[in-house]
């Protein structure tokens, strides 16, 4: 260490933080490589991540990283967090959190996952027609793992999903509780998708990606949306489906944008 000494200490006086630290490291690394090898498998073994669901219904998610590990996670989440739009609003750590969400839909929508009791992981929602058309019933949209939600986040879930029709017994008491989950299941239907793969592959070569103004997301990471719900009778036909990632879904059926397709164009309008 000796002869490193007043080098340390001269560029301490003149070097920033992050260079003095690469300095430091490097001269470590070439004092004692083997004791940097063994820090690095101990800060590999200490790695840790949880992600924990709180009263209110919001998740945390609490971490720790070996250097390797973190620098990948951050390199991914910032391509991803990049300036999407013009007119931005999201702060730097909505758009970080947002890209996390985007790279988990990504991942569960492409990856080859094993599959689970017969089925591919996937988030689940139960909801009512009534619901899904008109958003009002006495049984709320149910998510899986989560509990219930609001309709209009029930209707953009449905937008683009496998769909599984199920047609259960009327209660014979008409005072039954809200919170009850109890039903006599009579027929169950087959799964398919709301939006056919062929319908989707048309969909992605039109649009090239999501057709919010401004955005720059492309076809793997956006959903099918439809113009006029199919559960309100909209046909799943190009005319009617408009590629959107999660965020602009999201602005579309949550925060009351509307969007349609003119002239090859697409048109946006914001909430009364």
């Amino acid at each position: 260490m000796q002869p490193f000494e007043h080098i340390l200490v001269g560029a301490a006086e003149t070097l920033e933080p992050r260079q003095m630290r690469t300095l430091t490291q490097a001269t470590r690394l070439r004092l004692d490589p083997d004791g940097v090898l063994a820090d690095d498998n101990h800060a590999h073994a200490r790695r840790w991540l949880d992600c924990d669901e709180t009263y209110g219904g919001v998740f945390v998610l609490r971490g720790e990283f070996d250097a390797e590990g973190g620098a990948l996670l951050k390199t991914a989440i910032d391509a991803l967090s990049h300036e999407m739009s013009r007119g931005e609003v999201r702060s730097a750590s909505q758009r970080r959190a947002d890209a996390l969400v985007d790279m988990a839909a990504t991942q569960l929508r492409c990856g080859d996952h094993r599959d689970v009791h017969g089925q591919r992981p996937h988030l689940t929602v139960t909801v009512s027609a009534e619901t899904l058309r008109s958003g009002v019933d006495a049984q709320p949209a149910e998510l899986s793992g989560v509990g219930p939600i609001h309709p209009e986040t029930a209707r953009r879930i449905a937008c683009d999903a496998v769909r599984t029709v199920v047609t259960v017994a009327a209660p014979a008491d008409a005072a039954v509780s809200m919170a009850s989950t109890s039903a006599v299941p009579l027929s169950v239907g087959r799964a398919t998708r709301t939006i056919p793969a062929h319908i989707r592959t048309a969909l992605h070569l039109r649009d090239q990606g999501c057709r919010f103004p401004g955005c720059d997301r492309p076809p793997a990471w956006t959903d099918g949306h439809h113009i006029i719900h199919w559960a309100d009778g909209g046909p799943t036909e190009l005319e009617n489906l408009v590629s959107l990632c999660r965020r602009h879904h999201r602005t579309v059926h949550e925060q009351g944008w509307r969007i349609h397709i003119a002239d090859g164009a697409a048109v946006v309008e914001p909430p009364p």
